[in-house]
């Protein structure tokens, strides 16, 4: 089991790797490779990847911002 916070949540996960989406976790992975293909195949711009680093999830960077989706949404929170 793997937990952390995010954003002053707690989340906890079955896997190391997990996507964030809408201020929900919408998917749990043992690589960030596999996080990376599902976020490309269901296209989800906002979505983010984390990895637990053993006391926390940290941000995994995965893809350079999109200048045609507007400013970057990194630091604002999510689960708001």
């Amino acid at each position: 089991m793997y937990g952390g916070t995010i954003d002053k949540r707690v989340v906890f996960s079955s896997h190391p790797v997990i996507v964030v989406d809408c201020a929900a976790v919408v998917g749990s992975f043992q690589t960030t490779l596999e996080a990376e293909n599902f976020v490309r195949g269901a296209a989800r711009f906002e979505a983010l990847i984390f990895r637990h680093s053993g006391q926390e999830w940290v941000r995994f960077p995965f893809r350079e911002p999109s200048l045609l989706l507007g400013p970057s949404n990194a630091d604002s929170p999510l689960f708001g």
